[in-house]
């Protein structure tokens, strides 16, 4: 019973640690993909008060987590289409080695094993699927970018896999019957490999972004998401920044906001001022906007229960 508490309290110590590690690098990739949207729109938030920089930080983990999701349903969409992608790879390889060895004399063989197909990454469809969908709707050569990095994910995430057995079953060979003097020799292969284990997880995570294709619509989906970017919304904004955006008549408040439809706010919620952009005669025009000169209405439906 003593034995059984030590596990559970080991296995609960495991997933807070790595719970703990995914919210810090959630966080990370979520305040590094905020960055590059600001740096692609060239905006960067002025005058960020302490709680915008905790809405900073609650907007970072949440777009951190989308991206995490999104990175391991491509993985395992590569896992899923894995009978197909197996062979085609191994071809590969096999002429690679057949390569190496008119060449080197020696015969080149695949150090690590392709994952196999796994019927529980069916559980990342209810994601993959949408994302798909959502991405190559304004451009079909995604569809090819997003194969491209499936495969290329799945290739890695098999290697880190392996390197993941390759670590167990050292670390069980020097707990055995092996002699003293070759146990470091061991415990030496064992480090290796889990430094080389770290630089695979830190190429899975960041692949996509290097990769590129898809990051820009990823952005800005969960910036939508966050409710950061609003697009195709009307709002009301004061002069002179109304007339720098359209000269069309319209609608004035008491206020003396003036209506503006088909606006899209690209960036809002932190700083002094929002960032919207306007198209008018196949002309786009940005505009930075001081928060109190900009009133975005937002409509949601309500039920009768909700109201009350």
């Amino acid at each position: 019973m003593f034995a059984k508490f030590l596990i559970n309290e080991k296995t609960m110590d495991f997933t807070s640690k790595g719970m703990a590690f995914i919210a810090k690098i959630g966080i990370f990739i979520g305040g590094l993909c905020i960055g590059l949207y600001s740096l692609k729109n060239g905006h960067f938030p002025q005058g960020i008060t302490l709680g915008d920089g905790f809405l900073f930080l609650i907007t970072a983990g949440c777009f951190g987590f989308v991206y995490i999701l999104f990175v391991a349903s491509l993985t395992a969409m590569g896992i899923l289409f894995s009978p197909v992608i197996r062979p085609l790879l191994n071809i590969v390889f096999w002429s690679l080695g057949k390569l190496a060895k008119n060449k080197t004399g020696n015969e080149a063989k695949p150090k690590y094993q392709l994952k196999k197909f796994r019927w529980k990454y069916f559980l990342f469809t209810p994601v993959l699927v949408p994302m798909l969908i959502a991405f190559g709707r304004s451009d079909k050569t995604v569809y090819l970018t997003l194969t491209l990095l499936s495969i290329a994910l799945y290739m890695f995430y098999s290697i880190y896999e392996d390197m993941g057995r390759m670590i167990k079953s050292t670390n069980s060979a020097t707990q055995g019957n092996i002699d003293y003097k070759e146990k470091p020799l061991e415990v030496m292969h064992s480090s290796s490999l889990k430094k080389d284990r770290s630089a695979i997880l830190f190429i899975i995570i960041f692949l996509p972004i290097a990769m590129g294709g898809v990051t820009g619509q990823l952005l800005d989906s969960a910036m939508r998401a966050a409710n950061i970017r609003i697009d195709i919304t009307t709002a009301y904004i004061q002069e002179p920044y109304y007339s720098l955006l359209t000269t069309k008549p319209t609608e004035t408040t008491a206020e003396k906001f003036k209506k503006i439809e088909n606006l899209t706010v690209i960036f809002r919620g932190f700083g002094r001022s929002s960032l919207v952009s306007f198209l008018e005669n196949n002309k786009l025009i940005k505009l930075e906007i001081p928060n109190e000169k900009i009133i975005i209405p937002r409509k949601t439906n309500m039920t009768a229960t909700d109201q009350s």
